[in-house]
């Protein structure tokens, strides 16, 4: 083969391998909590959790509604940001702070949160499958008397 062939063949097969790369997955939808098929560790388990998200890449909004047992103790959240591994403020029921988000992969996204006062961190790893049916939230969080770790599952509505 000679050499202008061979250039020619490797740049059809660049060209070739960067139109085969799997496209992020877009997570906008309605999410629903499956309770069974989530682990609650320490954390005290709740009656519902749906999330409404808005996502285009790499912008993400996402806001939801928890409900306690009872359901007469719920707690509304919600952030916007940009999936940039950038800092952006954000709140938690324990304090107000700062939360990085990064694109990982084209399925799944990490985040960190740390706490003003430097007393809670979290970090979570959401992935999705590729036929966005489902989605699974791995969350950590260390606060000054307590480690929690739980996985949340939701089947898109």
């Amino acid at each position: 083969m000679s050499g202008s062939a061979l250039r020619l063949a490797f740049g059809l097969g660049l060209l070739f391998a960067g139109g085969c790369a799997a496209e992020v997955v877009d997570l906008s939808g309605v999410w629903r909590l499956n309770l069974e098929k989530s682990r609650w560790g320490k954390v005290p388990k709740p009656v519902s959790i749906v999330v409404t998200i808005e996502h285009r890449e790499p912008a993400i909004h996402y806001s939801g509604k928890m409900i306690y047992v009872g359901g007469e103790e719920t707690r509304d959240f919600e952030f916007a940001g940009t999936i940039d591994g950038k800092e952006y403020p954000a709140a938690r029921t324990f304090g107000d702070g700062k939360v990085v988000v990064k694109r990982e992969n084209d399925t799944a996204i990490s985040s960190e949160f740390r706490s003003n006062d430097g007393r809670w961190e979290e970090k979570t790893r959401t992935t999705v499958t590729r036929d966005r049916k489902v989605m699974r939230r791995m969350i950590e969080r260390k606060g000054p008397d307590e480690e929690l770790a739980w996985m949340e599952y939701y089947e898109k509505q």
